[in-house]
């Protein structure tokens, strides 16, 4: 087995090289993959040419600490993998089969046999809480096949079946996704008056109560006309909280939508913020972080003049979303983009070619501050605060120079530039270099009326970091407000002015 270490070569706006790529002993294609719980290990699904393999591998070594070969072929390419909400059982889900294993020890707990006289596909399950399971189904007995969803027991006993309305003709694909705990479920599905409406309706179902909100994304998404061009659904992800879902999309042609971002509650569209660069460009996979700060799009096309494969990560913050481009290559081995799944802390992002398995690190080690080319930069947000405390921001470079602005409203002071005392400038870049800028994440959260929104930025030769929080969030940090106060306090020593940071 081959280990190759590359590194990160860039960050917040460029591409980033894979920080550990992992050989597979063979060429194999893969249906699903799963990080462990503890972070120590991937699990795989993948198919050897005569049945279907899960092997879970630990990260450590790259070895394979279980393999267990399951009933049956999956069929399609979603992500046939899914985990009970204590993380003890992974489920695997195959054509007419749905398993369930030990994390641990890979032994086999529990097998449902689908198989009977009508073909029945398995699109999506999720152990809930109670330890009974949700099953969606697409079952042919007609052109389009329908679509049900099921609640079994432990023992695979069928107690509740509702038909949930009609599914596509080709195999499965990530059209429908439960939320981790189990309480929600997100699906593309037509009616048996309007089959092509699975192409353009999304449903959102809360398993709790049993309530269902409809999306129609010609609404939201009015231009280029859905039924008369090819536009249709080819993924699904929801935030792990539910607040709100991404929807990828086959274009319609260069420069269209392809990716949208929708809120649960009031229905709107939040963002587009990716569009086709060719007419077959196709979103294979999406898949939002634990926190919801991020989101991994996994990007195909098929035209001539396409790079044919792109992995990117959205960052989200309250003034929008920035695209990081991970890969952009038609060769898998240079580009895996295939099921990209975050790690439980959202730090780690793995992702798969037929080679072998990438991991990308998106918390990169920066140089030891102050470094050469490394500048910080800070506003308080508040610029049109009613209570015109304004907007104060800082600049300070490597050699210690100091610059500051206020603004209120409209209004701008600019106040040196100063030469902080080199006593004053260590300190401060070592409150720079504990806050861990690069690593984290802007807030997603509405803000509260009159909240001012604080920028923390870290801009090097080749790479540039930004993250927007909102106050309360920054209170909830030591090191952030450790180094907001010191802020205030060069700022009044050297300003003369009390800053309201």
């Amino acid at each position: 087995m081959v280990i190759a270490f590359l590194a990160v070569i860039a960050a917040g706006g460029g591409l980033l090289a894979a920080e550990k790529s992992l050989s597979w002993p063979e060429e194999r294609t893969v249906y699903g993959l799963a990080w462990t719980q503890d972070e120590e290990g991937v699990i795989v699904l993948y198919d050897r040419g005569h049945g279907a393999v899960l092997e879970r591998w630990s990260l450590s070594g790259w070895e394979v600490r279980w393999e267990i070969e399951t009933l049956d072929r999956p069929f399609g390419t979603m992500n046939a993998l899914a985990f009970s909400p204590d993380g003890e059982r992974v489920l695997a889900l195959e054509r007419e089969f749905l398993e369930i294993f030990s994390v641990s020890s890979g032994e086999r707990m529990f097998s449902l046999d689908l198989r009977g006289e009508v073909q029945r596909d398995l699109m999506a399950a999720c152990v809930r809480p109670d330890g009974n399971l949700w099953v969606l189904v697409r079952e042919w007995t007609g052109i389009p096949p329908e679509v049900y969803l099921e609640e079994r027991d432990q023992e695979g006993k069928l107690l509740h079946r509702e038909p949930l309305g009609t599914g596509d003709i080709v195999p499965p694909r990530p059209t429908a996704v439960f939320s981790p705990d189990g309480g929600y479920l997100l699906y593309a599905a037509g009616t048996a008056d309007q089959p092509a409406g699975l192409a353009w309706t999304v449903r959102f179902r809360d398993l709790t109560s049993g309530e269902e909100k409809s999306f129609d994304l010609r609404e939201l998404l009015p231009d280029p006309g859905w039924e008369k061009v090819r536009l249709s659904i080819t993924s699904l992800a929801l935030r792990p909280d539910a607040v709100e879902f991404a929807v990828g999309l086959f274009s319609a042609g260069e420069g269209k939508p392809v990716l949208l971002r929708i809120d649960v509650e009031t229905g709107k569209l939040i963002e587009a913020p990716l569009h086709a660069v060719g007419d077959d460009t196709v979103v294979e996979a999406l898949a939002y972080s634990p926190d919801g700060s991020r989101l991994a799009v996994s990007v195909a096309d098929y035209s001539w003049r396409a790079d044919q494969g792109k992995l990117s990560v959205l960052e989200f913050g309250p003034t929008g979303s920035v695209a990081k481009e991970l890969c952009a290559s038609p060769d898998p081995t240079e580009c895996p983009k295939s099921f990209p799944t975050f790690s439980p802390d959202g730090r780690t992002l793995a992702s798969v070619s037929p080679m072998g398995l990438a991991l990308w690190d998106l918390c990169p080690e920066i140089p030891k501050l102050p470094a050469s080319g490394w500048t910080f930069s800070f506003a308080s947000g508040g610029a049109h605060h009613p209570a015109g405390h304004g907007e104060w921001r800082v600049r300070v470079e490597p050699s210690g120079r100091f610059v500051v602005e206020h603004q209120v409203m409209d209004d701008v002071v600019s106040y040196g530039p100063f030469e902080l005392e080199p006593e004053e400038a260590e300190a401060l870049w070592g409150l720079v270099q504990m806050s861990r800028i690069p690593c984290l994440s802007s807030s997603t959260r509405a803000g509260i009326p009159d909240e001012p929104l604080l920028v923390f930025s870290l801009e090097g030769p080749d790479r540039a970091f930004r993250v927007e929080l909102w106050r309360g969030d920054v209170e909830e940090s030591e090191a952030l407000m450790a180094l907001v106060d010191a802020l205030a306090a060069l700022i009044e020593t050297y300003t003369g002015e009390e800053p309201r940071l």
